[in-house]
């Protein structure tokens, strides 16, 4: 399982119900759309980074529904749970996430 690495924002775009970010990675550029309200973010006091770092790194990842994906990343006592699908049309971006053992 990859460990936690740097995530550098480099550029970020709105676009409709959604925000646009450009991330660097382990010196690949990534773009990464989140279509949580930045609100729901800081009602829950989850930095984007964070959810960056579960998206990226998580400890666990399931499968969910409609080609989905729920990444699990505990932060002391809380668990971050992103879910997640990939751009049907980016052929490399199923090879981004590692999927390690379960360890909850």
């Amino acid at each position: 399982m990859l460990e936690t690495g740097e995530v550098k924002i480099t550029r970020i775009e709105d676009a409709e119900r959604s925000r646009i970010y450009y991330v660097v990675v382990q010196n690949k550029e990534l773009k990464i759309m989140i279509t949580t309200s930045e609100e729901r973010l800081n009602r829950w006091s989850i930095d984007i980074n964070k959810l960056f770092e579960a998206l990226l790194y998580p400890e666990e990842v399931l499968a969910g529904h409609y080609g989905r994906f729920i990444a699990h990343k505990r932060y002391g006592t809380h668990i971050v749970r992103a879910v997640y699908e990939y751009d049907k049309f980016t052929s490399s971006s199923n090879s981004l996430l590692p999927f390690g053992n379960k360890v909850f």
